[in-house]
């Protein structure tokens, strides 16, 4: 399965552990749904992206896998583009999507989890920006991700001149052509980038927010199993720690 993960780590009756070729059978715990939670996550490195394999990996894929392990819930775990994400979010095809950061108009179809982690949103251009960061709204070209949350906050600041693409590597090349003045992303972004190659002229950067990130869940979802988001996020101090360590 190139694009969908099925995780089923425990049978319905029993789990099932091998150690080597001695095979261990004991009793699970019940489970809080027996329906199959439904995600989806959008490639965005470092975060989260696929594999040669297609397999999901990153940081906020090993904590959420850990959440759901701990919790004997069953899942399908789907990679698509952003856009596609929020389209099957919105129509309840999918129970829910990470990695998200809280906006209104997410909130009408679900809920967001604890927090997974905490980032800085960032401006980087290839000229000294100065506070107040806003005086850039209606004057520079403003790369950022398309139907991302930093997308929807700019637009909300007033900026009129942004310039939406569905990659990082696009936006930063297009700055670095002079085609874009500013490029909206994170340092976590900014970091795989350069590491990456496709950063090659030195970039002046302004903190625009801070934001918190976590996993949107549908209401339909989280009405028909009221316990599992309080269940959900007891999990994730254990995971996040399991996940920074590894």
């Amino acid at each position: 399965m190139s694009n969908l993960l099925l995780k089923k780590y425990w049978a319905k009756a029993g789990c099932i552990t091998t150690f080597g070729v001695t095979v261990m059978l004991s009793v699970c715990s019940g489970r809080l749904s027996a329906d199959t939670l439904q995600l989806s996550m959008h490639p965005l490195e470092p975060f989260q992206y696929s594999d040669g394999k297609g397999e999901p990996r990153g940081f906020f894929v090993d904590v959420v896998e850990c959440a759901l392990d701990e919790l004997d819930q069953q899942y399908q775990l789907s990679i698509q583009p952003l856009s596609r994400v929020l389209r099957q979010y919105q129509d309840s095809t999918i129970d829910g999507f990470f990695l998200a950061a809280q906006t209104p108009e997410r909130d009408e179809f679900g809920q967001l989890s604890a927090p997974i982690s905490t980032i800085e949103r960032e401006l980087f251009s290839t000229k000294e920006l100065r506070e107040p960061l806003i005086n850039y709204h209606q004057i520079d070209r403003i790369g950022v991700l398309r139907n991302s949350a930093l997308h929807r906050s700019l637009e909300q600041a007033g900026f009129s001149k942004l310039h939406p693409r569905a990659n990082y590597h696009v936006l930063f090349e297009m700055m670095q052509l002079g085609r874009l003045d500013i490029v909206a992303a994170t340092d976590e972004v900014y970091r795989k980038e350069t590491m990456d190659g496709c950063i090659y002229t030195e970039l002046y950067r302004q903190v625009w927010d801070t934001q918190e990130l976590g996993v949107y869940f549908t209401h339909d979802w989280l009405k028909a199993n009221p316990a599992f988001l309080d269940s959900f996020n007891a999990t994730l101090p254990q995971c996040i720690a399991s996940a920074r360590a590894e």
